[in-house]
């Protein structure tokens, strides 16, 4: 036990509380409200990143873990937004992690995202083996379902019907290059996601007064010249 952390009491359970019912909530959002659950994606590492800051390793596990557990009996089966939940949170808890060791901005994101993607590699090799499935079976029935779901949605948008039937005959195509490149998009993904923690955290860390490194203004920031 780290004896920096404070014990779990009163006000220390309240606050975690909090950050367990605001994550919930985000996580209800992204799976019932389509269009403004796609914005809640981007919040969602937000209270844990702070809680783990504000709490340190252990009780900063809280947050997260008490979330996915209600969400695993609410929901009893697992589907891909679960998983994308499940990485974000875990992207929030292990970029907290390393914000502590005062990394630069660049190894702070290398760091963060490559611990989550091998955690996803490997959770999505368990998953598979546990439910006796190819992973590339598994991945084209949801992005074939997600497809599905998109068409329906421009129907009831407006979208023109020679557009609709256009990209409808097009599914097979579409489902079969996007399942090649999963893993440009989830590491895309994971260091936008990544990025965009650290900007929206910045602000709610700072008024907190949690600890922070010295990145300097990120808006000025480039890539470094050996790249």
């Amino acid at each position: 036990m780290n004896l920096n952390e404070p014990a779990i009491q009163g006000p220390v359970s309240r606050d975690i509380g909090r950050g367990i019912i605001m994550t919930g909530l985000l996580c209800v959002i992204i799976l019932n409200i389509p269009l403004l659950g796609f914005w809640g994606l981007f919040f969602i590492p937000l209270p844990t990143l702070c809680y783990r800051l504000k709490y340190g390793k252990r009780i900063g596990m809280l947050v997260p873990g008490v979330t996915l557990m209600i969400m695993a009996l609410a929901v009893q089966s697992f589907t891909f937004d679960i998983f994308f939940i499940m990485e974000l949170l875990l992207l929030g808890y292990m970029l907290g992690t390393y914000l502590e060791g005062n990394f630069s901005v660049e190894k702070t994101m290398l760091y963060t995202c490559g611990t989550v993607l091998v955690a996803v590699f490997f959770g999505t090799l368990i998953y598979a083996s546990f439910k006796n499935f190819e992973i590339s079976v598994m991945l084209t029935e949801f992005i074939s379902n997600n497809l599905r779901l998109s068409m329906d949605f421009y129907k009831k948008v407006g979208v023109p019907d020679e557009t609709v039937n256009l990209v409808s005959a097009s599914l097979d195509i579409i489902t079969y290059v996007l399942v090649r490149i999963i893993p440009a998009l989830m590491t895309a993904a994971t260091m936008f996601f990544t990025w965009t923690t650290i900007l929206l955290a910045k602000p709610v860390v700072m008024r907190n007064k949690l600890p922070w490194p010295a990145f300097g203004r990120l808006n000025l920031w480039k890539a470094p010249d050996m790249l």
